[in-house]
């Protein structure tokens, strides 16, 4: 799913009832038991641009960001701490593209791509529903130049798996020409 830079996003993290009264929290990082404090569900007000809130009876909690920009392009965790080392229960890829929109216009607007990677460490763990914003309210109509470069932008791509695809046929026929000889 995608959304445009300077949207908000809000992403949802469903847990299991044995946490309903444990802390709950977001980090940033490559590794989530190294990782910074985003927001936490004892302090839900961390910043002007995050919050978190736990919907308990949803065993639920949500972190909203606004405002994204290039920065909050990182790898976020959604965790539980408990006694004990803290289970983490799902993470969040957060990556920022630059695209061109066309040549005439030659502007870059900046995209941000959330890929949701579901690593469940309990089997007992729900995987939440995630309604994330759309891009923006005003409709983005495609000029002829912008057809063009999508299409010179797949055409290689196409073009290569067709031929791995029958390169792949002719392997499987001649290994099994060679096998019956």
């Amino acid at each position: 799913m995608s959304v445009w830079t300077g949207d908000s996003i809000a992403i949802p993290c469903t847990y299991h009832q044995d946490y309903i009264n444990h802390v709950k929290y977001w980090c940033k990082g490559h590794s989530w038991n190294t990782c910074s404090y985003v927001v936490r569900t004892d302090h839900p007000n961390s910043s002007g641009k995050t919050s978190i809130s736990d919907a308990i009876n949803l065993r639920t909690f949500t972190m909203a960001m606004k405002s994204l920009e290039q920065s909050d392009c990182d790898i976020y965790w959604c965790v539980v701490e408990k006694n004990g080392p803290d289970e983490w229960i799902e993470l969040f890829k957060l990556v920022i593209t630059v695209l061109l929109l066309t040549k005439r216009r030659l502007a870059l607007r900046e995209v941000v791509f959330l890929h949701q990677y579901q690593l469940f460490k309990r089997s007992l763990l729900y995987k939440p529903q995630h309604r994330l914003p759309s891009p923006s309210s005003t409709t983005h109509t495609m000029e002829p130049s912008d057809k063009w470069e999508r299409t010179l932008f797949y055409l290689p791509k196409t073009v290569n798996a067709v031929l791995f695809f029958l390169c792949t046929i002719m392997a499987v026929v001649k290994f099994r020409t060679n096998r019956l000889r």
